[in-house]
């Protein structure tokens, strides 16, 4: 089973997306600031991380060039800046959700991510459809 890890300090905002994952079958661990995200991505190991870059202890950027230094791992960037994102994904090239966007991007993205990877898709078993 895959494993998505998500840090984000915006608790609905983490719950939700923890939601999409479980609906896909994966196992979901979470962190609410960056030091904590950090600590469960060494524990944890996850496939794919979806974090927010304007977290209350750290930037975002600082947390995706640690998570960088320690492997290879999909990651989903959250920003609350409109603006910003599409500049975001065009220099990174890392997929951007806008979090003031539609949901239902974000549940596509998940699953996008987990046909590229060949993670498999578990049965919803929290209502949502993907």
């Amino acid at each position: 089973m895959a494993t998505l890890l998500v840090i984000d300090d915006d608790e609905s905002l983490r719950d939700l997306v923890a939601a999409y994952g479980e609906a896909l079958g994966w196992t979901v661990v979470m962190g609410a600031d960056a030091h904590t995200g950090l600590d469960r991505f060494h524990t944890h190991h996850p496939d794919v991380v979806v974090l927010d870059l304007m977290l209350p202890d750290a930037s975002g950027w600082t947390v995706l060039d640690a998570i960088r230094r320690a492997g290879d791992v999909y990651v989903v960037l959250l920003t609350a800046k409109d603006a910003e994102a599409d500049r975001i994904k065009e220099i990174t090239g890392f997929d951007v959700v806008r979090t003031t966007a539609n949901t239902g991007a974000l549940s596509i993205g998940l699953s996008a991510i987990a046909n590229s990877f060949g993670i498999i898709i578990g049965e919803s078993t929290t209502g949502f459809e993907m």
